[in-house]
């Protein structure tokens, strides 16, 4: 009895052996299977499903080497346009290798690694953008060794996580703006990149400040992901120009970086790396590039820079976008300031089946761009209200519910054309929303830099935030950069009745991403 209950255990074991066995070589093969591509670095390219989506985006004459991980057999490579992709050279074991080069012309191209039976894609986008800086002022990409997180998908706690920050942002800068008459701008997707990559070297009470004011307690690593998934997704577009582009600054013999902070920036948010004598020339060098990815839209973000300064964070946002459906020709009216003034305006007009949404009592309209990857929603306040007092009550929650619940009726619209830069520093704002101690001499950003002599600690110092804005019958053009400056411390049917949405008079407006609800841009427009 004993030996038949031995045999049967033995039995057992053997075939619990043989499953395990088989589980884990599923399991590696499945791992095998994963993909990742890395701008400005190595590009892992696999299943097509796992690549779906996903894209490398290139400067003019920027390298990239793209990688098949497990390759069954010798890998035949192939470029879908060589006037826009050139291969450099192809190698490595089994020929899993291959170095292209993107050319000056702007586009999308594929390259395809034939495996066997399978082919693997991988998207590249080029973006045509050339960037020549003093000598004085050395690029470290190359040489911070980095891979591309593949970016999460965005899900209900992230959109609602942003589009509160993305509203509390407004109404703070709003608050702190002197000139309660003028027109508002901002790009919360521009000052939460910005935040979040020096969140990538806080610690402490700083780190966590940031993260419970941006991610609303979202973990950097998931907000992180989270993020670069959305810039990512949105960059790919067709139909639009969604460019996204990062850079860290840093100051030559005055402080040394750690390589973890400068890893994950560029991981996650493809930071391009620059270390400059912080001079005069350096300053050129800086708007010099801030012009380049804001496709000059805005030419200048830092005036001088100080001695103290020793790091600068930078996004830059440049979106442009044709209207889906095209307005007629402008019609000469009238636009109602909430003073009672008037002006003349010239205004688009519309009537259609469109989709409107409710927000706060307001009601509004949501116009497509081509490729309906990003809309343009207009908001007018209720009949009586004035726009800072419906701006305030707005909530980010509400926003997204709204979007969600956004459906279609025959619409009578109108929007004047409009065009207006804006400027404004960010510190005041973000530190009414609980952001403090990355400003004070109690900051610790020891994730950063190793401390020096020279420089024992640093502190936010000042948070730069220009945007601009066109919108004509065409469509719409606007960008945005946020610099955060850091010193040493011691940056449907014809017949249905017709709802007019007239924004003749102060509105809120949103450049917003549709497959989130994320406001992207956000404004108030209070004249023309």
């Amino acid at each position: 009895m004993r030996r038949i209950k031995s045999r049967m255990i033995e039995h057992v074991t053997r075939r619990m052996t043989g499953s395990m066995i088989s589980f884990t070589a599923v399991f590696i093969i499945c791992m095998s299977l994963l993909v990742c591509t890395l701008p400005f670095g190595e590009v892992c390219a696999a299943s097509p499903a796992s690549l779906s989506g996903q894209y490398a985006a290139l400067d003019a004459d920027q390298t990239a080497v793209i990688k098949v991980k497990n390759a069954s057999s010798r890998v035949k490579w192939s470029v879908s346009n060589r006037k826009l992709v050139t291969v450099v050279k192809t190698g490595g074991r089994k020929n899993q290798k291959i170095t292209i080069k993107a050319g000056k012309k702007k586009g999308f191209c594929t390259v395809k690694a034939k495996d066997g039976k399978k082919t693997l894609k991988c998207r590249i986008r080029c973006t045509g953008r050339q960037l020549s800086l003093s000598s004085s002022t050395t690029e470290l990409t190359g040489k911070i060794k980095g891979g591309y997180v593949t970016g999460r998908k965005s899900g209900s706690t992230f959109a609602n996580s942003a589009a509160d920050f993305s509203f509390s942002l407004l109404r703070s800068t709003a608050a702190f703006d002197h000139s309660a008459s003028e027109n508002i701008l901002i790009s919360p997707d521009s000052v939460m990149t910005a935040l979040v990559m020096a969140e990538n070297g806080a610690k402490g009470r700083t780190r966590s400040e940031i993260k419970n004011t941006v991610g609303k307690g979202i973990s950097a690593a998931d907000f992180n992901a989270y993020l670069s998934g959305m810039n990512q997704r949105l960059s790919a577009s067709k139909g639009v120009e969604y460019n996204v582009a990062n850079s860290i600054w840093i100051r030559k013999g005055r402080i040394r970086m750690k390589n973890s902070f400068l890893k994950k920036n560029k991981t996650y948010h493809n930071a391009r790396i620059f270390k400059a004598p912080f001079s005069k020339t350096t300053v050129k060098d800086i708007n010099k590039w801030v012009s380049v990815y804001t496709e000059k839209k805005k030419k200048k973000i830092v005036e001088s820079l100080s001695p103290d300064d020793r790091v600068v964070l930078i996004n830059a946002i440049a979106f442009e976008g044709k209207w889906a459906d095209q307005f007629s020709d402008p019609q000469k009216e009238i636009f109602t300031r909430d003073n009672g003034s008037t002006q003349k305006a010239r205004m688009l007009h519309q009537t259609k089946q469109m989709e409107y949404m409710t927000v706060d009592g307001g009601k509004g309209f949501v116009k497509y761009y081509e490729g309906s990857k990003i809309a343009f929603a207009g908001l007018l306040p209720p009949e009586g209200m004035d726009v800072n007092t419906y701006m305030s009550g707005i909530t980010g929650r509400e926003f997204i519910a709204a979007w969600k619940s956004k459906g279609y009726r025959r619409l009578d619209i109108k929007i004047p054309e409009f065009k207006y830069d804006y400027a404004a520093s960010m510190v005041a704002p973000l530190k009414s929303m609980g952001i403090r101690t990355a400003f004070s001499g109690s900051a610790d950003f020891s994730g950063m830099f190793v401390p020096t002599t020279s420089t024992r600690g640093l502190c936010i110092d000042e948070i730069l935030h220009k945007t601009h804005i066109e919108l004509d019958k065409n469509g719409t053009k606007a960008a945005a950069v946020t610099a955060i400056m850091m010193k040493a411390s011691s940056a449907m049917p014809q017949d249905d009745p017709v709802t007019e949405v007239h924004l003749d008079r102060p509105f809120v407006y949103a450049l917003v991403d549709c497959k989130t609800g994320i406001p992207l841009f956000l404004g108030v427009l209070k004249h023309l």
